[in-house]
């Protein structure tokens, strides 16, 4: 199990880090850690089990408003390992198979003890997340801003075989393997944003660019679907 300390979290309470309390009747506690979204453990295991008897694809497995399986989790019970904090940590790894998921040291009570930021009346409902960026990448709001109004060049890195799948209208197909050889398709007086999958490969082919010297470049860092008539979500 995977342990945060109270200094650490105080400084990491912004919108890239997601904070569960995960207390017995947290909904209704009279006061929680600031940014907490509350949700009891006894329910994220009633999920995890519900996925396992469905056979839910992994990927499917999530809470509401946070798909990105990465996502950096903190939980949180009266006390390390209450048992609350236990089966919720297990639900949330083995159950909904999230990556990167913490307890908080002492719980809520050395939170509180130690004066640290806290918020009167129940948790929050809804989580709030904002996945950090990493060099080079582009927000999804970013990225379907400039695809939509052709204010960039939209490089697609992925595998022949997926793209049968479904494209965006105007982009530009290399697959990954062979973009060092295809960049005669590409000016380097064009703003290019790269997407695959996943982002792994668009990351790949932003660091070829860029080492290529290609100035304008960016790349999506998110799992997108395209359908078969180049209508796509952003996860």
């Amino acid at each position: 199990m995977i342990v945060v300390n109270n200094t650490w979290l105080a400084k990491n309470l912004d919108p890239h880090h997601v904070v569960i309390d995960v207390r017995l009747g947290c909904s209704t506690k009279t006061s929680h850690i600031k940014t907490a979204f509350a949700i009891e453990a006894g329910k994220l295991q009633s999920m995890a089990r519900e996925f396992k008897a469905k056979k839910t694809k992994s990927g499917k497995r999530t809470l509401p408003a946070l798909a990105d399986k990465k996502a950096p989790i903190i939980i949180y019970g009266d006390e390390t390992k209450a048992q609350d904090v236990l089966a919720a940590f297990n639900a949330l790894v083995s159950g909904f198979r999230y990556k990167n998921v913490a307890v908080l040291t002492g719980g809520f009570k050395a939170w509180n003890d130690k004066g640290l930021p806290t918020e009167k009346g129940p948790c929050g409902t809804k989580i709030a997340y904002v996945k950090k960026l990493v060099k080079g990448a582009i927000s999804p709001a970013d990225f379907k801003k400039l695809e939509e109004t052709g204010g960039a060049v939209v490089l697609d890195v992925r595998s022949k075989k997926t793209v049968t799948k479904g494209k965006l209208k105007n982009s530009i197909h290399i697959p990954l393997d062979n973009l060092e050889a295809g960049l005669g398709k590409l000016s380097k007086a064009d703003k290019i944003i790269v997407h695959c999958k996943t982002g792994v490969r668009a990351e790949i082919a932003y660091n070829l660019l860029k080492n290529k010297g290609f100035k304008d470049v960016g790349f999506l860092n998110s799992i997108i679907n395209i359908d078969k008539s180049g209508s796509y979500r952003i996860e």
